[in-house]
């Protein structure tokens, strides 16, 4: 199975760790994978639909990246709008798409899910992929 991880550079501490989780699942699957970074989530849905257009599309797909609340409502403007495009992508082109990208208030909250008490939200993306590429 060939895997495509998705990496968003902005909050890369915390993407990072992400990673992490995301390929020792794979790998422990045996699964091919590979790591395209991106300034950030916004250019996460870009960075999808461009990959599946190669000549050699991956069979799945995870992204990863952190939308941390700020002062303004930016982020669930960004969230939302990247959430619906990928699910749309994923409909269309018929290839799961591992969400792994958090929706959190804070730091900590982003802490929590990297590998924290609430487990690590990459490996978990990671592994929806493989459920889903039947591995």
């Amino acid at each position: 199975m060939k895997v495509l991880i998705i990496q968003a550079r902005f909050n890369h501490t915390i993407t990072n760790r992400l990673l992490m989780g995301a390929e020792g699942v794979l790998t422990a699957n045996g699964a091919e994978w590979s790591v395209r970074e991106v300034p950030g989530v916004w250019e996460i849905p870009a960075a999808v639909a461009s990959a599946l257009n190669e000549d050699v599309p991956p069979e799945g797909i995870v992204v990863l990246g952190a939308v941390i609340q700020g002062e303004t409502d930016h982020h669930i403007h960004l969230a939302s709008s990247v959430f619906g495009a990928l699910a749309q992508v994923q409909v269309a082109e018929n290839v799961p798409v591992g969400l792994g990208i958090l929706t959190v208030e804070n730091q900590e909250q982003a802490k929590e899910r990297v590998g924290g008490k609430k487990g690590n939200k990459g490996a978990e993306a990671a592994l929806a992929v493989v459920e889903m590429v039947g591995g």
